[in-house]
């Protein structure tokens, strides 16, 4: 057995990217070019969601605050 089926199943691709959209760690082109997927790309979009589902609870624990004026 390999550490990956001990561990469960290795997340990439396409979840990872749909994860990093979801946390806001994209660079601006790659935040576009997940945009742009989720508009065409309906599994992709799922995947989005469900991350988005997914982290909520972590949002929901902190209070919105207002972005500092430049």
């Amino acid at each position: 057995m390999t550490l990956a089926e001990e561990n469960g199943p290795e997340r990439g691709g396409d979840d990872l990217f749909a994860a990093e959209y979801v946390l806001g760690v994209l660079a601006a082109d790659e935040r576009q070019i997940a945009s742009r997927r989720i508009e065409a790309d309906a599994a992709f979009a799922r995947l989005v969601d469900r991350w988005e589902v997914h982290l909520s609870p972590m949002a929901a624990a902190y209070p919105e605050t207002e972005p500092p004026i430049r």
